[in-house]
């Protein structure tokens, strides 16, 4: 259970600390990997094997920081629709950002 504290809080870490990977699953990988300390351009699959998180762990973590607890939500409100991310979540979440609530509201529900 220890990997997998360890991986939620680098998960949440990368999603505070670089808002794009909010929207995009493979960079939060690749971000999450390069802090491991993981040479993408060197990967060695016998010598990786059991140190780098698999990509499951990562975005299952990502999902339950967004969808589960309403934190960190993606930037992009197209992202936030297939996502499927909760509107009490979204609603609240931004809050003090209007201009997401309508972009997303608009996408949603076809508003002109």
């Amino acid at each position: 259970m220890i990997q997998n504290d360890n991986a939620r809080e680098l998960v949440r870490e990368i999603l505070t600390t670089i808002p794009e990977t909010r929207n995009n699953d493979l960079l939060l990988c690749f971000t999450i990997w390069k802090r491991q300390g993981i040479d993408l351009n060197l990967i060695d699959l016998q010598v990786t094997d059991g140190t780098l998180y698999n990509p499951e762990t990562i975005i299952r973590h990502r999902a339950f920081i967004q969808n589960t607890q309403g934190e960190l939500l993606p930037t992009r409100p197209g992202i936030l629709i297939r996502r499927k991310i909760a509107e009490r979540h979204i609603r609240q979440y931004y809050k003090t950002q209007p201009d997401i609530i309508t972009d997303w509201e608009q996408l949603k529900y076809s508003i002109k």
